[in-house]
Order: structure tokens, then sequence, then C-alpha cells
């Protein structure tokens, strides 16, 4: 399938715009962000091209594809023209991005703070989330051990409050420990120690897992 996208030509046709074209515009914007950073104000197709190694004719024949934007004598103004390939490429709004299955690779794009600059919000980074889970219930099971019922109970309800909201669920016997806080505790105070877990955030039910197997050290 192709990914050509159809735009209006400077004649008011409707033209094909090949995703080569496109992609060379993301180049291009990446450049001017250069030009930006080293204070300069207006470019020729020309000097773009030698101070990035482009060709100027592309360079004149890709933004002829989606109007006029140099001023003769001068060049490109280079705000301006950034300006109008970051509308092109649809930068001006936000995307909400969900991360799966990627491990410390995931972990590392979701703390890249390039993303948001460029208009890409990480809404959900579910690989590290397991990760995550799978630690809380190991705290969890731990606690359960060392027969702090009260913390294995509150980091048994964060790590189900996190599985549900991934839709993860545990394996078939996974939660089988909790049932020795369930009976030391009883059935008021565990669901009450469960319930603080269920209302901890995921960094907090994090950093408390960690305080603790911190102090355990």
């Amino acid at each position: 399938m192709s990914n050509d996208q159809p735009t209006n030509s400077p004649t008011g046709d409707r033209e094909v715009i090949s995703e080569l074209t496109t992609g060379r515009l993301s180049v291009y914007l990446r450049c001017l962000d250069d030009l930006i950073k080293a204070g300069v104000m207006t470019v020729s197709s020309q000097a773009l091209a030698d101070r990035f190694h482009l060709n100027s004719a592309q360079i004149r024949k890709d933004l002829a594809c989606f109007g006029e934007f140099g001023v003769r004598g001068v060049g490109y103004v280079v705000s301006d023209l950034r300006q109008n390939l970051t509308r092109i490429l649809g930068l001006t709004r936000t995307r909400r991005v969900v991360i799966v299955g990627a491990g410390n690779l995931g972990m590392a794009l979701a703390d890249y703070g390039g993303f948001n600059r460029e208009g890409f919000s990480i809404a959900e980074d579910i690989g590290s989330k397991r990760a995550g889970i799978a630690h809380l219930s190991g705290a969890s099971e731990l606690a359960v051990f060392f027969g702090e019922w009260n913390l294995a109970a509150r980091l048994y309800g964060a790590a189900e409050a996190q599985r549900e909201r991934i839709g993860h669920h545990p394996e078939p016997g996974e939660d089988v420990f909790i049932e020795r806080a369930r009976e030391a505790l009883e059935a008021i105070a565990f669901a009450a120690a469960e319930s603080d877990g269920r209302s901890l955030s995921y960094d907090e039910a994090i950093a408390q897992a960690r305080a603790w197997l911190d102090e355990g050290s």
C-alpha cells in the first residue's frame, strides 16, 4: 500500500506527495533547528545544501510542492520556514504514543525528552510497566516471607491496580502467596491495606517497594 499523500499544489491542483519528499522535509526541519541554534536568520537553498550536504535543486523542488516560502534575493527566513514545515509535517499537535514490550529500551525511550519537543506524548510504556508490576509482586511476596503483612497487602494492591490499568492478567496461581497475608490480617484489615496500595500511583508504589527493599539490603 502506498504511503503517498495528496496535497494542494501552488496552482490549486491536487497532486501526490511521495513519502521520500516528506522524509526529506523532516531532514530540512532538523537542519533549520541547527541554523536557529546557530543564530542564522536567513538562508538560501544553496547555502542550506552546502552546509548540510544536500541538493539545492531538490530542496527548491520539495518546498515548491507546498507553496512559495523564499524571498527573492534573500532566501528563506529560517524561523518562518521552520514554522511552515512543522505545520506541513503535522507536528503542531500532540500525538499520544504507547511503547509496547520494549523492556529497557522502552524505559529509555520513555525518558527521552525529544519526544515531547517533537509533539509526541508517551501515554503508556507497557513493556516497562510489566517489569514494574513484576517488581511490585516480588516485593509483596518477600514481605509475606518476612511477615510484613500490611506492606505485602499494600504492594499487592498496587500491583493489581497497575495490572488492571494495562490489561495484564496474572498467571494462574501467581497470587497464592498473598493468602497468608489475607489470613494474618483478616478480611477488613487486608482490604484496607490493599485499598491503600491501589490508591498509589505507579511511581509511588515502585518507590515504596524500593525503599523497603533498600532497608533490608
